[in-house]
């Protein structure tokens, strides 16, 4: 009878905290997401390297992409205004949270990378997504062009070597969180999970409920 008890307060707790959880998702501000795509370019008759992804996405996180697209914006400036209480961010605090708010993939078996950036302005999301593949896109041609000049007998011209932004990254229409879904799905699991933890903690005086009703009946 105690285990069952026991058992009924873990689910309720359990429960409990599934239905907070789907509270907090739904009550999120918005955040908007942006993407750009880029083409990362190779040194033509360069084959394919399987720690070539890898690679681009520590480029486009390291303090030389990331540091020029913080100078270029102003977000030292402009996000001290909005997060910092209008004390200038230092570009140790603003690069931590461009980072932070990066969301790097690929397209499978291409050089395409997808520079997708968070916001709760869809507008500055896609000014920053835009910011970062433009940077990238400069520094990564200046490379490349670096690498294929060093070739004693090239065949080909610096001109033709570059790192193209495919896509534009565009102000998002619908915001990605919250995730309505997922909280509804949190809050769904945690009224099942308490009310049986209330079954559970309380099997006791149901099973003597139904035995009286049987009783009175017979």
């Amino acid at each position: 009878m105690k285990s069952s008890r026991s058992r009924g307060r873990v689910l309720l707790v359990f429960g409990i905290c599934f239905i907070a959880g789907g509270l907090l998702v739904l009550v999120q501000r918005n955040v908007y997401k942006s993407v750009a795509v880029v083409e990362a370019g190779s040194v033509p008759g360069a084959g394919y390297d399987d720690h070539f992804i890898p690679e681009q996405f520590a480029l486009i996180q390291s303090d030389t992409i990331l540091t020029n697209v913080i100078a270029k914006l102003k977000l030292n400036e402009s996000w001290g205004e909005k997060y910092n209480r209008g004390r200038r961010l230092s570009d140790a605090q603003a690069e931590k949270r461009l980072k932070r708010e990066l969301d790097l993939d690929f397209v499978n078996n291409t050089r395409f990378l997808k520079i997708g950036v968070y916001d709760r302005d869809p507008n500055e999301a896609a000014v920053l997504a835009n910011a970062v593949a433009e940077t990238y896109s400069e520094y990564r041609t200046k490379d490349l062009r670096r690498l294929a000049a060093a070739d004693p007998h090239p065949r080909y011209s610096l001109e033709s070597i570059a790192t193209v932004v495919m896509d534009r990254a565009e102000a998002g229409l619908k915001p990605v969180k919250p995730n309505p879904r997922l909280a509804g799905v949190m809050m769904f699991l945690g009224m099942l999970l308490a009310m049986a933890g209330i079954v559970r903690r309380n099997s006791a005086r149901i099973s003597n409920y139904f035995v009286e009703m049987y009783r009175e009946d017979h």
